[in-house]
């Protein structure tokens, strides 16, 4: 199943960086993604949509400032001040991914992880989620199969990605 995700290029949100790969295909693009973090949360679920839900609020929680890094001007007025620790605020980036792992049966819960990439400039040491059920995932190098529609301005797309680690595939879907 595919999901529409409303694309960066309209919004200016930061994309993960991916070169595109040569294909004969007319009605999808593939584009090979460089290694990158990006912060999860899994939610077992038998309702897709609520469980996508929950956890893109966990993850939009994340970067409004719910994870263990605070920064310094803050933490000296800390010292003045009986407020709860102060955290760092993070830019939204594209696409939200989904990925679902189904459970051991019809009527069983399947675990549904909803992840945000991490933009550039945290790449290197991404704040911590202060969420237990949240975390920091590495990704591999993969391939992702795009499909827009027209006008770009206003791309909708709907992507697929793969990895040689990762044997099922998740989709990309907006929230």
């Amino acid at each position: 199943m595919l999901k529409p995700n409303k694309q960066a290029v309209a919004s200016r949100l930061e994309l993960p960086k991916w070169t595109a790969v040569p294909s004969q295909a007319s009605d999808y693009e593939v584009r090979q993604h460089e290694p990158a973090k990006w912060v999860a949360t899994s939610v077992k679920s038998m309702d897709y949509d609520s469980a996508v839900s929950t956890g893109f609020m966990k993850l939009f929680d994340y970067i409004q400032g719910k994870n263990e890094k605070g920064n310094e001007d803050a933490l000296d007025k800390l010292s003045q001040s009986s407020d709860p620790l102060p955290r760092m605020k993070i830019e939204m980036t594209a696409p939200v991914t989904c990925h679902v792992e189904p459970g051991a049966g019809p009527f069983c819960e399947s675990t549904i992880t909803v992840s945000f990439y991490i933009p550039s400039d945290h790449q290197a040491d991404p704040p911590k989620p202060s969420e237990s059920d949240s975390f920091i995932e590495n990704r591999p190098e993969m391939t992702v199969f795009v499909r827009c529609s027209k006008p770009r301005s206003l791309e909708f797309c709907f992507s697929q990605w793969h990895s040689q680690d990762i044997k099922t595939t998740p989709f990309t879907c907006t929230k």
